[in-house]
């Protein structure tokens, strides 16, 4: 859903805080609707302690990244997968799987057990994109929104306008 807003094609979505963080979600906004029933977790082997340094598998590489500092804890490498990070420690491919638990019985199945789990929440919320607007005529500045910042397609633009934000809408003031 983050993508296909971002892209136009579509103006308003539902999503997670957890796929809202993965995506390039610059120039997006993100309304928390809702506490979802499920947070992120660190998951290990049952019965087992988890290196100082490790190698993790998840679906949500971003929000690993930030759990690790928020946790304080060492990443030695990533290992990025669509689905099904819970089998990679049981495999031994991995010391441990990131993923989103709300009871913990697919950990269980794999015989992971729930070694760190995150503060907060999951969170529905309502995402939609920023309307972007020239200053002075009010017409539609076409561009495309990276890591927070807009760029216009048009030229014209580009000769040091500053975008300013006014109640979610961006003004491109001319000089």
């Amino acid at each position: 859903m983050v993508s296909r807003i971002a892209r136009g094609g579509a103006d308003f979505g539902l999503c997670g805080s957890d796929r809202f963080g993965e995506g390039d979600s610059g120039g997006l906004v993100f309304e928390k609707i809702r506490d979802l029933p499920c947070r992120f977790a660190l998951l290990g082997r049952a019965g087992e302690t988890l290196p100082d340094k490790m190698t993790v598998a998840t679906s949500f590489p971003n929000g690993l990244q930030k759990f690790m500092v928020e946790e304080n804890l060492r990443l030695a490498e990533t290992i990025v997968v669509n689905g099904k990070a819970e089998s990679y420690p049981a495999t031994g491919e991995t010391n441990a799987a990131f993923d989103i638990v709300e009871t913990g019985a697919s950990a269980q199945a794999n015989n992971l057990e729930i070694a760190r789990l995150a503060a907060t929440p999951i969170t529905l919320g309502g995402l939609w994109g920023r309307q972007v607007r020239d200053a002075d005529s009010g017409e539609a500045v076409e561009g495309t929104w990276s890591n927070g910042q807009f760029f216009p397609m048009s030229d014209q633009y580009y000769s040091g306008k500053t975008p300013t934000v006014d109640y979610g809408l961006l003004e491109i003031e001319r000089d």
